[in-house]
């Protein structure tokens, strides 16, 4: 139906929630596909099934809905409502029908969204990636932490997140020492988000003079 806006309602991924209406999907040998009922969210692992309806902004009818305009016009004078459904990665995992909310530490070090890396070196660059799911943007503070010491090191307070989707660039201090168990905490407030394992390891060279193992 060119020329017909169609909006989605009751898509909230935080909120588990019900659809009621004729169930469409991508896939037409669906058993479920063409059937009216109510179709509540529900988790699949970490993934979110969430189910939410459509509606044709130029009239009062609602329509039953799929992925693509040209399939929405066979349904233009339908009076069904839409009960379709996206399939979402919760990033901080999948419960009763919602994602969990919470600070999801992204990306640790590289480009964003490459996902993180195992291991850095002293006096090297790298981002710090994170997002706020389901909860509102704020000003965070970033720790780094050593499991194995119970060491914890300032990186940066009341920090930002860079409105075009960039990361907090680190570098990684000398005097840290080398270890295998570090990892991030991004925290807002009570809120915390923690990265998973990496390890730092040190740039000094060493060499042999006079019979001596020599770090410089």
């Amino acid at each position: 139906m060119p020329g017909v806006t169609y909006l989605k309602w009751g898509e909230n991924y935080y909120t588990k929630g019900t659809a009621t209406g004729v169930y469409n999907s991508w896939n037409s040998s669906n058993p479920k596909s063409g059937a009216y009922g109510s179709y509540a969210d529900y988790c699949s692992g970490n993934n979110l099934i969430e189910y939410y309806c459509y509606t044709a902004s130029s009239s009062t009818d609602q329509v039953v809905a799929t992925y693509s305009d040209a399939a929405l016009a066979g349904y233009a004078n339908g009076g069904a409502p839409a009960s379709v459904y996206y399939s979402k990665q919760c990033n901080l995992g999948c419960q009763d029908g919602a994602c969990k909310t919470g600070i999801f530490v992204s990306g640790t070090f590289g480009a964003s969204g490459s996902g993180p890396i195992t291991s850095v070196t002293t006096g090297t660059t790298h981002g710090i990636f994170w997002s706020f799911e389901g909860i509102a943007s704020s000003s965070v503070n970033i720790n780094l932490i050593n499991d194995s010491t119970g060491k914890i090191y300032t990186i940066a307070t009341n920090v930002l997140k860079p409105v075009n989707g960039g990361g907090y660039s680190w570098n990684v201090p000398s005097t840290i020492p080398a270890g295998t168990k570090y990892k991030f905490s991004v925290e807002s407030g009570a809120i915390k988000g923690i990265s998973t394992y990496f390890s730092i390891v040190s740039n000094h060279v060493c060499y042999q003079q006079n019979g001596q193992t020599i770090v410089g």
